[in-house]
């Protein structure tokens, strides 16, 4: 029983100490407003795309939640600076005609 509460009390801490060093990482970098996050390779290639397309400089961090080879579901959250959030919106929320 003993076991189990430390084996227990081990995996939250495992949690919380990934969550705060993700916290610390966007509070503390330049790039720490948010404009999207996708799902799978194919979706956050689009999205990076027209955000280079636009010259616009990002940061991604990915988490991996148990993808497999036909079924891509890696979350990617994509971050820009404060300055470019709305360019940002823009070129994400804007069908490329090209």
């Amino acid at each position: 029983m003993d076991l189990l509460i430390i084996f227990l009390i081990l995996g939250l801490l495992a949690i919380l100490n990934h969550s705060f060093s993700d916290w610390l990482r966007t509070r503390f970098s330049r790039y720490n407003c948010l404009v999207f996050t996708a799902f799978g390779n194919k979706q956050f290639s689009n999205m990076v795309s027209k955000l280079d397309r636009q010259g616009i400089p990002y940061r991604s961090r990915f988490h991996n939640t148990g993808s497999d080879y036909f079924n891509d579901s890696t979350q990617y959250d994509i971050y820009v600076k404060k300055q470019d959030e709305r360019k940002a919106q823009q070129a994400i929320h804007t069908e490329f005609k090209g």
